[in-house]
């Protein structure tokens, strides 16, 4: 992987919960995505590539078929192996990602890739502001393993996940009319700037996480462990800097 433009700090995980607008898809002169999946594919992954870009990151993602399992309910159905790898490797050689991947076999390390010089600059010349995002699901269901980590798992519908989820969606219901406003934070066209850290904020969605400990679950989880509801958008650790350094005297939330 180069090193002209392709950041050697933290990667950011991919995600499908950000899609570029359809002037920059229509703009690049790829052949047409094989379907509406494939579609949804290449906007998230040229989405996240622009936005790790402006954070001076890469994106990591799995060239591996069994870590898509499971994973449509909390990413979309569009989140499998086959839309990932077969847009990436359309993207690439277009000259629009470079691409760095992890030697077969390789523990705790996945590949790579990040936007090229020419996918920022076909980008900033037809309006790549144009982003949504996208909550699939408001619950999450995490499993802690042996290692520490937190891993997302599948699950099946219960009487109790659709309870949970329809008392969460009123509640975000609710939230949707709420704007936060910090007139101090310096803003680029995607992103907060506080201290040195740089905020990928997203609207104010609640979702629930529930944890379960490694053993706790056989085929799925046997209970909702131990919950808690987070706020998408500003990390508890960057609301507590925040908070911190009374950078709230000028929060408005309306």
């Amino acid at each position: 992987m180069s090193d002209d433009f392709c950041s050697p700090g933290r990667d950011r995980p991919l995600g499908f919960h950000h899609r570029i607008g359809r002037a920059v898809l229509d703009s690049l002169g790829l052949p047409k995505p094989k379907n509406e999946h494939r579609e949804i594919a290449r906007a998230a992954i040229l989405a996240e590539a622009i936005l790790a870009h402006d954070e001076g990151k890469t994106v990591s993602y799995s060239r591996r078929r069994q870590f898509y399992t499971g994973r449509q309910r909390y990413m979309g159905p569009a989140y499998t192996y086959a839309n990932v790898i077969s847009e990436i490797d359309v993207l690439g050689p277009a000259g629009l990602l470079e691409e760095q991947r992890a030697k077969s076999g390789s523990r705790d390390w996945q590949s790579t890739f990040c936007a090229t010089p020419a996918l920022h600059s076909v980008c900033s010349s037809s309006g790549y502001w144009d982003f949504s995002f996208q909550l699939h699901d408001p619950i999450k269901l995490v499993i802690k393993g042996s290692d520490g980590r937190r891993h997302l798992i599948a699950y099946r519908d219960t009487a109790a996940t659709r309870a949970m989820r329809r008392e969460i969606e009123g509640i975000n219901a609710d939230y949707s009319g709420l704007v936060l406003d910090l007139p101090s934070v310096e803003k680029t066209d995607h992103h907060w700037i506080v201290e040195e850290s740089t905020i990928r904020p997203t609207p104010l969605i609640l979702y629930r996480v529930s944890i379960e400990a490694a053993g706790s679950v056989g085929g799925g989880p046997t209970h909702i462990g131990n919950s808690c509801s987070n706020v998408s958008g500003l990390s508890c650790s960057s609301m507590a800097s925040l908070l911190r350094n009374r950078i709230t005297a000028d929060c408005t939330l309306r």
